[in-house]
């Protein structure tokens, strides 16, 4: 089971942050892990990769949502 990342490396700003990993931002959203990956490669999506682990920025949940509906 995956747990929200309290801090990753980085600026001291990434620090201050809570991280979700992809599989957990579906879960929050009610879509595919799938898709978040694709939103993740174009673009659309603001997430870091540490390692082979991406980790999407917490308020980026309703952030990318507002963008999408604009």
């Amino acid at each position: 089971m995956a747990t929200m990342v309290e801090s990753a490396p980085g600026t001291s700003r990434d620090v201050a942050m809570k991280w979700l990993r992809p599989t957990e931002f579906a879960r929050a959203t009610g879509v595919s892990r799938a898709q978040v990956y694709r939103w993740i490669y174009s673009g659309q999506l603001r997430a870091k990769q540490v390692g082979r682990i991406w980790l999407i920025p917490v308020e980026e949940i309703t952030e990318f949502f507002e963008r999408e509906a604009a």
